[in-house]
């Protein structure tokens, strides 16, 4: 999978993550999921996905 951006993704890019979604994207990457499942899972485009990880400090699987 590449770094396409389905329409929720668009739809949702930009907007604040909530504790949930944080939360989510802590347990898909304890269970080694790449960043493109993760980024579908959350319907976000995947660097946001990236850029988040890295604030927070979750370890992503750039898979």
């Amino acid at each position: 999978m590449s770094d396409k951006v389905s329409p929720s993704m668009k739809e949702n890019a930009g907007n604040v993550f909530s504790n949930a979604e944080i939360d989510q994207v802590r347990e898909l990457a304890a269970e080694n999921a790449p960043v493109d499942v993760v980024a579908v899972r959350l319907g976000r485009p995947p660097e946001e996905i990236r850029k988040l990880a890295e604030a927070v400090g979750i370890d992503l699987h750039d898979a």
